[in-house]
């Protein structure tokens, strides 16, 4: 549960927020409020309370859900390859900002994917859009309609 002291640190850090993208096709985009340095750290896995990483069997999900949820649920959480799992650190009605931070391949965002942390990796001007790398395996939209199947097993 957050604190009132919580609630006002978060007005008082608040460095991003969503609009339209300027990516073609990529929907909603993070963009900075103000300017953001080289190094800073933008989203601090401290900074959501008691967040645990679960990691949910994909064939339970698909028993669960019908295949266009699954699709999104497919773009929205990581996947473990090895143990055909989905990792949810949150549920999937509350996702946060740093959800919706688009792929490039000149990105201005580092994700360290063990730490949940998101570091700028050059300076960032405020009305600037935040960009990460995607793995290829992240990339739905460069994959084929039959390959998003095969992955997701429809």
């Amino acid at each position: 549960m957050y604190s009132y002291d919580d609630m006002i640190s978060s007005i008082q850090n608040i460095k991003t927020c969503l609009k339209p993208s300027l990516i073609e096709g990529a929907g909603v985009g993070v963009f900075a409020l103000k300017n953001i340095k080289k190094d800073e750290c933008l989203y601090h896995r401290n900074n959501y309370k008691d967040l645990i990483d679960y990691e949910i069997p994909e064939k339970l999900i698909s028993s669960l859900v019908e295949p266009n949820i699954l699709k999104f649920i497919d773009r929205m959480c990581m996947y473990n390859y090895d143990n055909q799992t989905y990792t949810i650190d949150i549920p999937l009605n509350m996702l946060y900002t740093e959800y919706y931070i688009n792929h490039s391949h000149t990105p201005n965002i580092f994700w360290d994917r063990h730490e949940h942390d998101l570091y700028a990796i050059c300076d960032i001007q405020e009305g600037e859009e935040l960009t990460t790398y995607y793995r290829p395996d992240e990339r739905e939209w460069e994959m084929t309609e039959e390959d998003v199947k095969k992955r997701l097993k429809l």
